[in-house]
């Protein structure tokens, strides 16, 4: 062989050489990237998201066909960019599926699975859509402020953000209403309510309301996606307002006058002022002041308390005056011909009155009257307080005697202590009750009188 064919086949042999080493080089890198892709595969897209706290989502995704990574990847995020801070490492692979806790309340955020292996190495995120964290339930609202038609609530938004919105309820009528964002109230049902913004609610009154009518106020929260938490379980109870009693009059006859006006108070409390006497609380709309002298002119004033006994303001005085003294006599008349027409009196001269004659006799001296008898020992009423017996129902509203009665016993018992016995069974009365509740231990101490506060206060 010569010598330029042996270098000829030494060259095709090296080449050959460098091939094959060249196709295996290729081939291991080739193995060892399928491997890299297979361990750092993307998790297929998430089969669901759910909130399912005011802090906690759930997130669940499927592992990609051929997947032999050995760990997974989440991060949770609010603008879909994970950070060091929201990353969290599952170990074993054959869990799907990531609570994400400690989040903030009805806040959006995004989730992210993918795939990793010992090397560090990581697929792509595979992200779910926005998903809220529910709303907390708000505590209970309070009224700040109240007048006859309007009222401001102040709502207790509890962990929710400023953003959250709520539903505001008044089921004190007899079908509940729902507020508006224009203020107003609507019947709709708690599936086509109104969703109103806290900063629309707070410090904006709620107008078209009715002077004294009963109200009670509770609360929901809505999240960003839409999802409603249950109502506040304590409510604000309360009253509107009762107008200043209005159109004051005066009816007088010889020895009294009576005082009358219209209103929607509960009760009302008339003042006769120049005798510096009052009708205590009343719930009629008239008050007869007696055994006055004919001639005499006397001023009187009124106001009234709503549901909550919280008082109106006090009409402006007004007067009146008894019958001028013999006003009742009748004057003239007469009778006989002409018609029945009344006689002129200037028609003819009266005759002058005969001198009366003088007794005959001196009468005789009385006899003197005898010492009479002492009279017989009287015994006089008791002072002691009546034992009141109490058959009905007395809650919120209530009027009466009943009512009265149980206001004397609770003053009695050191409980009631405004100044009068009213009749009307109002909030101070309430609070009454329940000091009563409490001090007999009649749980849940409910602030009306049913049958074992019944039973307790006729035994005392």
């Amino acid at each position: 062989m010569s010598v330029s064919s042996l270098r000829e086949k030494m060259s095709t042999t090296k080449l050959l050489s460098i091939f094959l080493v060249g196709l295996l080089s290729l081939t291991f890198l080739i193995l060892i990237a399928n491997k890299v892709f297979a361990a750092t595969a993307a998790p297929i897209a998430p089969t669901s998201t759910s909130a399912v706290g005011i802090q906690t989502i759930t997130y669940t995704w499927t592992a990609a066909t051929g997947f032999s990574g050995s760990k997974w990847v989440v991060a949770t995020s609010t603008n879909r960019v994970p950070t060091a801070a929201q990353i969290a490492e599952i170990t074993n692979t054959s869990t799907v599926s990531f609570v994400a806790n400690g989040l903030a309340t009805n806040t959006l955020y995004y989730l992210g699975a993918a795939g990793g292996d010992a090397t560090g190495a990581t697929s792509s995120y595979a992200t779910s859509s926005a998903v809220y964290t529910l709303a907390a339930t708000p505590g209970t609202p309070s009224k700040s402020a109240t007048s006859t038609t309007s009222f401001t609530v102040t709502i207790n938004s509890s962990t929710n953000p400023s953003n959250t919105t709520f539903i505001v309820r008044d089921s004190g009528g007899t079908t509940p209403v729902y507020l508006q964002s224009d203020g107003t109230w609507g019947a709709s049902s708690s599936t086509s309510f109104t969703a109103v913004q806290l900063g629309a609610i707070n410090g904006t009154s709620t107008t078209g309301l009715t002077a004294n009518t009963t109200h009670t106020i509770a609360v929901a929260a809505v999240n960003g996606d839409g999802v409603t938490t249950s109502f506040s379980t304590a409510a604000a109870t309360f009253y509107t307002l009762a107008n200043t009693p209005s159109a004051p009059t005066v009816a007088a006859s010889a020895n009294s006058l009576t005082f009358s006006w219209t209103g929607d108070a509960t009760d009302y409390l008339a003042s006769d002022d120049t005798a510096g006497t009052n009708s205590g609380y009343i719930s009629g709309t008239s008050y007869t002041v007696t055994g006055i002298n004919c001639g005499t002119t006397h001023s009187f004033t009124v106001s009234g308390r709503n549901g909550d006994e919280i008082s109106t303001a006090t009409t402006t005085a007004v007067t009146g005056t008894t019958n001028a003294c013999g006003s009742g006599a009748v004057v003239g008349g007469g009778s006989g011909g002409g018609g029945g027409q009344p006689q002129n009196p200037f028609s003819a001269i009266p005759a002058t009155p005969a001198t009366p004659a003088v007794p005959s006799v001196t009468p005789a001296e009385p006899a003197t009257p005898a010492t009479p008898a002492a009279p017989a020992s009287v015994s006089l009423p008791s002072t002691a307080s009546p034992v009141a017996v109490f058959r009905t129902q007395l809650r919120v509203g209530s009027k009466g005697n009943e009512v009265k009665a149980l206001q004397a016993k609770l003053r009695e018992l050191g409980f009631f202590t405004y100044p009068t016995d009213t009749g009307f069974f109002g909030g101070v009365t309430r609070k009454a009750v329940v000091a009563f509740q409490k001090d007999q231990g009649l749980k849940p101490y409910p602030g009306h009188v049913g049958p074992a506060t019944r039973a307790a206060l006729n035994s005392l």
